[in-house]
């Protein structure tokens, strides 16, 4: 197979990866990805400090404003709440709630058993192949990110 074969091959499964995942999230409505991870990231921030959606934004490197949209969502959902401390009226913390915490363990869980039945599908050697390739792509995406970054503002000032 020479390369070009394997790009193709690479864009068909991406593809249909892509196509897959897409039909997943339909079926999981109640919280989507960027939901879980923001939920998580207050979680785990929540278990160091108190945390102030400036600290949220900062961490994820994300607009204040989309934070609060989340936040404001968050809230109407009853995964978080807001608190504002009698000593420093201008200061607004963010405190994820029990339910959340519990939505989360739920999802935690789906994802657990998922990536068993993968690993035990794929077998010992085949699984640390797929880690020791992932792994390798996250670093070249890291390494390379600045140059598409560049290509997306060039494109855009043409």
């Amino acid at each position: 197979m020479n390369e070009m074969d394997i790009i193709h091959q690479l864009m068909r499964m991406l593809y249909l990866y892509k196509k897959e995942t897409v039909m997943e999230k339909k079926h999981q409505s109640e919280l989507s990805r960027r939901d879980l991870m923001l939920l998580e990231v207050i979680r785990h921030m929540n278990q160091c400090h108190p945390v102030k959606m400036s600290d949220i934004s900062h961490y994820l490197d994300i607009t204040p404003a989309a934070v609060s949209q989340s936040v404001r969502d968050f809230e109407k959902k009853g995964w978080v709440k807001r608190v504002t401390p009698e000593n420093d009226r201008r200061s607004v913390y963010v405190n994820i709630t029990a339910d959340a915490v519990q939505l989360l363990k739920r999802y935690e869980a789906h994802l657990k058993e998922n990536l068993k039945t993968f690993i035990t599908t794929l077998g010992p050697e085949d699984a640390q192949a797929f880690v020791r390739i992932v792994e390798k792509g996250l670093q070249f995406m890291k390494e390379h990110q600045h140059l598409h970054i560049e290509e997306m503002k060039r494109d855009s000032n043409v």
